[in-house]
């Protein structure tokens, strides 16, 4: 039997950058090295001269990246495979890339998803394991309401694998005949969700058609369900496994304080704010949470399952309680109805939260106006 551990979006500096201090429980760690295989997404550039990619400077887009000392927990960790293909692995541009690759390379951790040019980009990452191949494959999505601005992979171009439908299947056809496994990286999704979308659903249909065995999802840092039947599995999304809380700058890139700097005394935030001077971003509990995908084959036959960790300041532990959205939200995906559940339950939250907002204007309307009879009665 081999066992596959696949956890979700790591980015492995943040306010640990240049400590040599405890980030993960043992028991955690443990667990991950009992496995034969573990992959991760790395959602992050890495490099120590930051020349962020200027595209995204304009746009005023979130600039993910850790320095190159840092890369030793993903090693720690026992992870083997990466997926590049994400909305953050070019955030230092083409020569950030590159040292992205070379300095996995140095570790002895393969990589697909992303490259110099799309042949590149479309290699599988191949792991044999007593005997058997396994291969992964990785794709990003290409809509800019989903994932934002990511540059896309040409004959000449370097960037990530793009998740069209075409390219998909071709991918699945080339290398599906020349691997005993085929698993597939996917980086979608809403960002902040517990539901996939019903194209999600209709896309991973096709691909396990397609003669894929397994996809494994991400990007919307939250954990979404796991369907597994017919001796294959989605998970749809893993959530965050490691992303720290880290410090952010105008106009929106990652920031690591210079030495003697202190900004124990840094103001923090969990939304967006506009960025005028360096701000410490952090996660929202339910953003903590993430998924470690459990699959296991054995002769041909893969079984998925999981297992829940959670990020505690900024450090992983394991065994927590499912979260109350997480349970409704498996128990509807694989119900004949889930598009219509899931729009309507769009709607039902759209009007909550709209309605919520209305009411603090209305509030805040209320209060001016009480403010401006007072002073006038004065």
């Amino acid at each position: 039997m081999i066992k596959i551990a696949c956890v979700g979006d790591v980015m492995p500096a943040g306010v640990h950058h240049g400590k040599k201090d405890n980030y993960i429980k043992s028991d955690v760690l443990e667990f991950l090295k009992s496995f034969d295989i573990r992959v991760a997404t790395l959602e992050c550039a890495i490099g120590d001269k930051p020349s962020f990619d200027p595209e995204k400077m304009v746009r005023k887009q979130d600039s993910v990246y850790a320095p190159t000392s840092d890369l030793y927990r993903v090693k720690e960790m026992g992870i083997d495979v990466v997926s590049l293909a994400n909305n953050h692995a070019f955030d230092l541009g083409e020569e950030g890339l590159i040292n992205t690759c070379k300095q996995l390379d140095k570790l002895g951790i393969m990589y697909c998803g992303a490259g110099l040019n799309s042949e590149e980009a479309s290699r599988p990452a191949v792991v044999t394991f007593a005997g058997v191949s396994i291969a992964f494959l990785a794709f990003c999505d290409w809509r800019m309401d989903t994932v934002g601005y990511v540059p896309f992979a040409t004959e000449n171009k370097a960037g990530m694998n793009e998740m069209r439908e075409k390219n998909i299947k071709e991918s699945i056809e080339k290398n599906k005949s020349q691997y005993d496994h085929l698993f597939i990286f996917l980086h979608w999704g809403v960002e902040y969700s517990y539901f996939p979308t019903p194209s999600m659903i209709t896309l991973a249909d096709k691909i396990l058609n397609w003669g894929a065995d397994g996809i494994i999802g991400g990007h919307t840092h939250r954990i979404q369900p796991l369907i597994s039947s017919h001796n294959k599995f989605i998970y749809f999304s893993l959530g965050n496994f490691f992303f720290p809380d880290r410090y952010i700058n105008k106009p929106r890139p990652t920031y690591y304080p210079s030495e003697g700097e202190d900004l124990s005394n840094c103001p923090y935030s969990y939304g967006w704010p506009y960025v005028s001077h360096p701000l410490l971003m952090k996660w929202r509990e339910t953003e903590n949470i993430g998924m470690i995908g459990c699959i296991e084959i054995n002769d041909n036959v893969v079984c998925a399952s999981y297992r829940l960790t959670k990020l505690c300041d900024n450090i992983i532990e394991g065994r927590i309680r499912k979260p109350f959205l997480f349970k409704i939200s498996q128990l509807m995906v694989g119900l004949p109805f889930y598009s219509f559940s899931y729009f309507l339950f769009r709607a039902i939250r759209s009007i909550y939260f709209r309605s919520k907002k209305m009411s603090r204007l209305i509030f805040r309307k209320e209060l001016e106006q009480e403010i401006i009879y007072r002073n006038h009665e004065c």
